[in-house]
């Protein structure tokens, strides 16, 4: 069975976002994992069984393999599907790290284009290829509509 939808009306509104419903609270943000799909800015109608629970405990993983680094959001993982993090100003970026020409940067790099989000791309890439090093590739966290690239200048 798949997780289209929360619905949790003590909460307040919900927020949905293309793969995660989202209550706010004074202090707390609780977001719920669907099972709702998205590629490239797009929700696809079909939905993947357990996507929302994979999708949470790699979140979880991530915030519990770098607490000791960095202070984190994450108070509790209360239900498979279900993050509970502290309320935090939202940055509105995007942190995308790319190890191959895929994607927007595909696109972009096959009609000509040759610097990407700050960066300059060299010659002769071809899609699905490999970069020799990894890219950081961040965008803007659009409410509406595709989400816009930036450069390291704009996210500092």
């Amino acid at each position: 069975e798949c997780l289209e939808n929360s619905f949790m009306p003590e909460l307040g509104p919900v927020k949905q976002g293309k793969v995660r419903d989202i209550y706010f609270t004074d202090d707390k943000v609780l977001m719920v994992a669907t099972d709702r799909v998205s590629a490239f800015d797009h929700t696809i109608p079909n939905l993947i069984p357990y996507k929302g629970m994979l999708l949470n405990k790699i979140s979880e993983f991530a915030f519990k393999s770098t607490e000791d680094i960095i202070p984190n959001a994450l108070v509790q993982s209360p239900d498979p599907n279900v993050v509970v993090q502290k309320k935090l100003k939202n940055l509105g970026v995007e942190c995308i790290v790319r190890g191959y020409v895929w994607g927007s940067m595909a696109g972009a790099y096959e009609k000509g284009t040759r610097e990407f989000c700050g960066l300059s791309l060299p010659e002769g890439l071809k899609r699905y290829q490999k970069l020799e090093t990894p890219l950081f590739t961040p965008t803007t966290k659009a409410e509406v509509g595709p989400d816009e690239n930036m450069t390291l200048d704009e996210v500092a």
